[in-house]
């Protein structure tokens, strides 16, 4: 891609880089705002944001995971389909 190239331009690829920073900043900024409550020093708080930013799912139990895992709701994607076609035996399946 060249210097001069419009990334919002059709064809062209965004820059992935960017891209990745962009949300491993705002992971952080999550992070450090998700423990703002915990019983930490500004220091450990920034540390902790830095190195756990990645994986802040806390478990995995049935009020934290995967509905579709524990409670056995159908998917978003299950869910249009059936406003779409309510009646049609063949999306039940």
């Amino acid at each position: 891609m060249s210097e001069d190239s419009n990334p919002t331009e059709p064809g062209t690829v965004p820059p992935k880089r960017a891209v990745r920073r962009h949300h491993r900043t705002r992971m952080i900024a999550w992070a450090r705002r998700s423990s703002m409550f915990m019983d930490m020093d500004t220091k450990d708080r920034d540390r902790f944001a830095r190195k756990d930013h990645d994986h802040l799912a806390s478990c995995s139990c049935w009020m934290c995971g995967n509905p579709r895992r524990w409670l056995g709701e159908p998917t978003l994607q299950e869910r249009r389909a059936a406003m779409f076609h309510p009646l049609d035996p063949e999306i039940d399946r």
